[in-house]
């Protein structure tokens, strides 16, 4: 079991589930709110995960980063990377705009 977590660790593709997780949970908030789907469920799981990852996107962020500074070239690392800015942008973006208005 733990040698398992460590080859996971070592190829980084913990960190590739963890990003595309937290950006399919945000494209998931993105289209309830498009579509206003108002299923009690739902609600209820947007309102539990939110902060959470809301945090987790910046830590994924610096973890992608810190694991691609480690190792050379690894894709599953390079996608996070890609996933998670991307992620962490449009939601600086969104506190700004709502912020300053």
């Amino acid at each position: 079991m733990v040698k398992e977590m460590k080859e996971s660790y070592e190829k980084g593709t913990a960190v590739f589930y963890a990003s595309i997780g937290n950006a399919l949970f945000f494209i998931w908030v993105y289209l309830t709110y498009v579509f206003e789907i108002d299923w009690v469920i739902a609600g209820v799981f947007h309102e539990l995960l939110m902060i959470p990852m809301i945090i987790a996107a910046p830590v994924l962020l610096i973890t992608s980063i810190w694991m691609l500074l480690q190792k050379p070239f690894q894709w599953t690392v390079v996608v996070s990377l890609v996933l998670t800015a991307f992620v962490t942008v449009a939601i600086t973006y969104l506190f700004y705009r709502d912020f300053s208005s």
